[in-house]
């Protein structure tokens, strides 16, 4: 992610999707990894099953998989 933000100027693009990508970070890390994502423009979709991390998004998607299918359950927006 480092090597996105230095690049950011030379990559340009409109939305990003990270799967799981904090997996295995102490606090410290994943404090480090979400002021990083911050110095990155466009949409950012994060993909965690980590519910601690909640406080950390604006907007919120939960999905549920039951039968083999995935449905979501609930979304909503956190006010600022």
């Amino acid at each position: 992610l480092r090597d996105v933000a230095k690049s950011r100027n030379a990559l340009p693009f409109d939305f990003l999707k990270i799967d799981e990508v904090v997996d295995g970070l102490d606090e410290t890390g994943v404090g480090e990894f979400f002021s990083l994502l911050k110095t990155i423009n466009g949409q950012k979709l994060i993909v965690s099953h980590n519910a601690n991390l909640k406080g950390y998004f604006n907007n919120i998607i939960n999905m549920h998989r039951s039968g083999g299918i995935t449905k979501i359950e609930t979304t909503y927006a956190i006010a600022a």
